[in-house]
């Protein structure tokens, strides 16, 4: 009796970790109770029983953050400090920070795309912790940029989706901006995002 809250757990962690390599491995199409189940090696009653089926474990997926990058991530080791910079240059070292985790990590980028094909419970599972996190980071980001016209969201959201495309973009080299599979592209692709946050940031406002 008392090893058997241990031996749920870990079949737990096996499952959640089983939806990160199917999905690696075989795309998004691919994540469904057999596939995940079979690459746990446990059976897919399972999955309902602890999870109340895949919608519940992809969720418990989404929220371990194994694929996201966390708050950390994005600001840096000093929340304080990130947050006492000027606007622009918050927004910028945010989106930044963003880029880097996101382009050098394949299931991020399998996600994302998922996100932009699919709309189901699945993909509002990840949606759902990504939206939380920068969510949160926005709001904190407005109320230190004062009065001004130009709305740090919608930029924030403008520029985060153009990193995410260029990111995506990658995966396919041989169709779509192969130079950015040479690291110096990035460093222009950034020096851009800083150039452009300041000029609408500081020279807009």
């Amino acid at each position: 009796m008392g090893t058997r809250p241990r031996d749920k757990e870990a079949t737990k962690a096996i499952l959640v970790e089983a939806v990160g390599k199917v999905l690696a491995r075989d795309g998004f199409l691919r994540v469904g109770v057999n596939s995940v189940a079979r690459e746990a090696g446990v059976d897919k009653v399972l999955i309902y029983r602890y999870f109340g089926g895949l919608t519940g474990l992809v969720r418990e997926f989404s929220d371990s953050r194994k694929f996201w990058p966390g708050m950390e991530d994005i600001v840096g080791p000093d929340p304080q400090a990130f947050l006492a910079q000027p606007i622009h240059e918050m927004l910028s070292t945010g989106l930044i920070n963003y880029a880097r985790f996101i382009r050098n990590k394949p299931l991020s980028l399998a996600i994302i795309a998922w996100m932009l094909m699919e709309s189901n419970e699945l993909t509002r599972a990840f949606q759902d912790t990504r939206s939380g996190m920068f969510s949160g980071l926005m709001d904190k980001a407005r109320s230190s940029q004062g009065p001004s016209e130009i709305d740090v969201g919608s930029l924030g959201n403008l520029l985060g989706a153009a990193v995410a495309f260029l990111a995506l973009s990658m995966r396919f080299p041989e169709n779509y901006h192969n130079e950015l599979v040479d690291p110096k592209a990035w460093t222009d692709v950034e020096n851009m995002i800083r150039v452009i946050c300041s000029k609408v940031l500081c020279d807009g406002s």
